[in-house]
């Protein structure tokens, strides 16, 4: 028995000298450059970069992180707003221009009522770093025009979440090609789609989910039809729609609407002073009066309408 405790003890020697000679040394330290990136890209942002002050080993490790996480919720307001808005905005800016990595995920969330100009600037820098996903919210009184023409050139682009709850207007480029897009989700969002040779616009079972108004320019447009109808009964989701759908069209000819559920709200502005509109509606009994909201803007004259 004592010649089997002496055994024993001698084979743990070994593993008490490891676990002696590794007491104090700092084991993370040694992994690699990307491994240690890989670690730091689950923690919110402020506290990847804070980690610089780690050692010299550290002090450039957070410029390779491939999520980035902002939100002004972690303004400091021990120091007056204007001060704190300042150094948010300066840190934002430094970690974009500073990171190095190809970006896997984006995320902006906004409460206070910061420059549009910086988020424009910040999106735009975000996409020029081949990045998978992009999530935006904006909780502010804050009205804006969001450079929509650096996420639709995006290419690397798979996941785009856009939450507005404030005044947001997008401009969507004539061309928008999102090869690599499988997730869009879009809340309170106005588009404004400038289609300058366009003539005819047909829409068949389509619904404006998550879009507050969309706005069509299109000077030349002559032909708008309508179909709002849907393939399935309608579900609680689709009687939520509502979105106001504009049209900018000088010479518009004709225009139909079909349509069984409380749908979009209507909205021409086109001067019509030498042409008239033929009008051809179609909806289910009383339904249309409380679905259908057709409004002539002032330059219209009324007397040049007639229903087909």
């Amino acid at each position: 028995m004592m010649h089997s405790a002496s055994t024993s003890e001698a084979a743990a020697q070994p593993w008490k000298k490891r676990q002696k000679s590794s007491e104090g040394q700092d084991i993370i330290s040694r992994l690699s450059d990307c491994i240690i990136a890989h670690i730091l890209s689950f923690l919110p942002t402020n506290y990847a970069v804070r980690t610089s002050a780690l050692s010299q080993r550290w002090r450039y490790m957070w410029t390779f992180v491939t999520k980035l996480c902002f939100s002004d919720n972690l303004l400091h307001f021990s120091v007056p707003f204007e001060e704190a808005k300042n150094r948010y905005i300066d840190f934002v800016c430094r970690v974009l221009l500073l990171n190095s990595a190809t970006i896997q995920k984006f995320s902006l969330d906004i409460s206070e009522n910061l420059d549009p100009y910086h988020i424009n600037l910040w999106i735009s820098a975000i996409s020029n770093k081949r990045v998978k996903n992009i999530s935006v919210s904006v909780r502010s009184w804050i009205n804006f025009n969001l450079s929509a023409y650096p996420l639709f050139k995006c290419q690397s682009l798979e996941e785009l979440v856009l939450e507005m709850m404030c005044q947001c207007n997008i401009e969507v480029p004539t061309f928008v090609s999102l090869s690599s897009l499988t997730v869009l989700d879009l809340y309170g969002i106005t588009l404004t789609l400038n289609l300058p040779v366009l003539r005819k616009y047909k829409t068949t079972y389509c619904i404006w989910f998550g879009v507050k108004s969309v706005t069509i320019e299109a000077p030349l447009l002559e032909v708008v039809s309508l179909n709002c109808n849907l393939l399935s009964p309608p579900k609680p989701d689709d009687y939520e729609s509502r979105a106001e759908i504009k049209f900018c069209a000088s010479h518009l000819t004709r225009f139909s609407y079909e349509g069984i559920i409380p749908s979009d709200n209507i909205v021409l502005d086109a001067d019509i002073t030498s042409t008239s509109i033929g009008l051809s509606i179609s909806f289910n009994g009383s339904c249309f009066i409380y679905c259908f909201n057709f409004t002539l803007y002032d330059c219209c004259r009324r007397n040049t309408l007639h229903i087909i």
